[in-house]
């Protein structure tokens, strides 16, 4: 990691770092983790949570106190209030919008079915 931040600080370029990490969540509310991964593999990831372990390493650094934390809570609360109220007053994208902002060119194969749909749309707005 040094020298990736030396390096990039000299200036010799970008630096890519894979960061290993887990899922300790559910893909989705539909899944259930625990049908295939065993409690004790969970455990062993949950020790090594990277935002847990990060808060801890703040925190003895002096970097992180209580106070902090519910400014950083409460101020996050705002924003998202904010955000989901703005959404709220917003108008609802169009349905062709999702080919849109994905691919600065659609492959041929979304192309097709990106076609498909905006004439499925056509002929509903003709019945």
């Amino acid at each position: 990691m040094r020298e990736a931040i030396d390096r990039v600080r000299a200036g010799k370029g970008p630096v890519l770092i894979e960061a290993v990490t887990y899922r300790i969540g559910a893909h989705t509310t539909a899944d259930d983790p625990t049908r295939y991964r065993p409690e004790q593999e969970l455990a062993v990831w949950v020790q090594r949570d990277p935002i847990k372990r990060f808060r801890l390493y703040l925190q003895q650094k002096g970097l992180w106190s209580e106070s902090w934390e519910e400014e950083i809570k409460t101020e996050s609360a705002e924003r998202i209030e904010a955000a989901v109220v703005q959404m709220e007053e917003s108008l609802p994208p169009a349905p062709e919008d999702v080919f849109r902002y994905t691919f600065a060119q659609l492959t041929p194969p979304l192309q097709e079915q990106q076609d498909d749909f905006l004439a499925f749309l056509a002929q509903q707005k003709e019945e």
